[in-house]
């Protein structure tokens, strides 16, 4: 929410939506599932941003306690006396 602001504040337009781009310069975009939302965005700058949502393995439980994804981990008021980290990507080993 604040990185959204920031960026409006600074004139950039935010679009959601699925984009692919035409050129270096372009963007088509749509919401998937609807045919009403669409068209082509042109721009001198075009920063494409996907975001992620965290993986969680089957069979393991968020209890958002003792348990939880690096969503939670970044809203944490205090730190634990000790942390288990599992995962191989680039955000566990931020956190670690």
């Amino acid at each position: 929410a604040n990185l959204r602001r920031s960026l409006e504040a600074i004139g950039v337009d935010i679009i959601h939506g699925k984009g692919t781009l035409k050129d270096e310069h372009t963007v088509e975009v749509g919401l998937p599932g609807r045919v009403d939302i669409e068209g082509t965005v042109t721009a001198k700058d075009i920063i494409i941003a996907t975001g992620s949502v965290p993986a969680v393995p089957p069979g393991i439980n968020i209890d958002e306690d003792r348990v939880f994804t690096s969503d939670k981990a970044l809203k944490l008021e205090s730190l634990p006396e000790w942390i288990a980290i599992i995962g191989s990507g680039y955000i566990g080993l931020e956190f670690a």
